[in-house]
This record gives C-alpha cells, sequence and structure tokens, in this order.
C-alpha cells in the first residue's frame, strides 16, 4: 500500500473520528438529524457506527480485509446520506458531502481489492 493511499485513509478515519463524535453529542448535528426526519436512535447508531468504521479503516492498514469491509460500510453509509438529502429537498450544496465521500469510498474500496478505478 503506498504511502499516499495511506495518508488518504487516515485522514478519511480523522475525518469519520470528527463526524462520529459529531454525530453523538453537537447540538447541530441533533438539529440536522431532526431536519432530516431521522430519530434520536438512528443518530446514535450512526455516531456509533462512523467510529466502528474509523476502527475499521485503520485496522485496515494492518488486516486488509477488515479495511475492505469499513470502507464498504461507509460507502453504503454515505449513499443512504445522499439519498436521505435528495428526499428531503436540501440544495446542492449540502450534497457534495456524501457525494464525494462516496466516490472516495469506493475509490478506496477497489483499491483494496487490487483494482484500479480511473
Amino acid at each position: 500500500m503506498s504511502v499516499f493511499f495511506q495518508f488518504l485513509l487516515i485522514l478519511n478515519a480523522l475525518f469519520f473520528l470528527f463526524y462520529g463524535f459529531q454525530s453523538l453529542n453537537s447540538r447541530r448535528m441533533i438539529a440536522e438529524f431532526r431536519r432530516f426526519g431521522l430519530t434520536e436512535t438512528q443518530r446514535k447508531i450512526t455516531g456509533a457506527l462512523q467510529l466502528f468504521g474509523v476502527a475499521g479503516l485503520l485496522t485496515g492498514l494492518y488486516i486488509p480485509f477488515v479495511g475492505l469491509l469499513s470502507a464498504a460500510g461507509f460507502t453504503v453509509m454515505m449513499f443512504v446520506a445522499f439519498v436521505v438529502r435528495m428526499r428531503i429537498k436540501d440544495s446542492v450544496n449540502p450534497h457534495y458531502s456524501p457525494r464525494n465521500f462516496l466516490a472516495g469510498k469506493a475509490k478506496l474500496k477497489t483499491q483494496r481489492k487490487g483494482t484500479s478505478v480511473p
């Protein structure tokens, strides 16, 4: 695994670590989840899954299959986030983050399998 790929993986893990803690503790994120029409339980599950996913990504540096599973889970999570934002008819800018994370996760996932996406 290249140093650049490791850097991207760690950077991605840091972003999700931040968002995981924010989902669990931030008043702003609590308000966002309400705006999305999601329950308190769904918010807590999302935050916990993000934190577990971070652990999986970092473990993937040593056990690639675990990293692959974690990246796949984040890919699904970002797809769902994109769909939720479309469902509530958010403006285009909020879609930017889930869409880009989704594309990035798909790229990480395919590189884990040994294939490359241009």
